[in-house]
């Protein structure tokens, strides 16, 4: 999770901003982009995502720390959706734990970019579905 402050479209632009960052560590993905709540396989359908594809999303929001002002923080559950397909020579869950591999290492205490707003990534897992 990542805590945040609330400037006017930090909580719109967050996803994207963050799926820019992963998108220039990880040149190989032929789509990354930020996207709204879960993912669902109707979805995957829909947006005729190119893969492989790493979606990153907001999930949640919940009220952290009060300081005075009222100054409030903010601590963001985010996701990213990584979707692979068998390709020559590499399986499609061998791709996907490669490129979780890669987030593991990317994500935690990441600012992304934002070191006013955002406090580092913490609390980071992985979790195959």
């Amino acid at each position: 999770m990542s805590r945040l402050a609330t400037p006017a479209d930090l909580l719109g632009t967050f996803p994207t901003t963050v799926a820019s960052v992963i998108h220039a560590a990880l040149p190989g993905l032929r789509e990354c982009r930020g996207i709204a709540g879960r993912l669902n396989v109707e979805q995957i359908r829909q947006l005729g995502i190119r893969v492989p594809a790493v979606l990153v999303s907001r999930l949640r929001a919940r009220q952290d720390q009060t300081y005075a002002g009222p100054h409030r923080t903010y601590r963001l559950q985010m996701a990213a959706f990584i979707l692979c397909k068998d390709e020559l020579g590499l399986q499609r869950d061998l791709a996907a734990a490669n490129i979780a591999q890669a987030l593991l290492s990317l994500v935690p205490d990441n600012q992304w970019g934002l070191p006013d707003d955002a406090m580092p990534a913490e609390s980071v897992a992985e979790e195959p579905l």
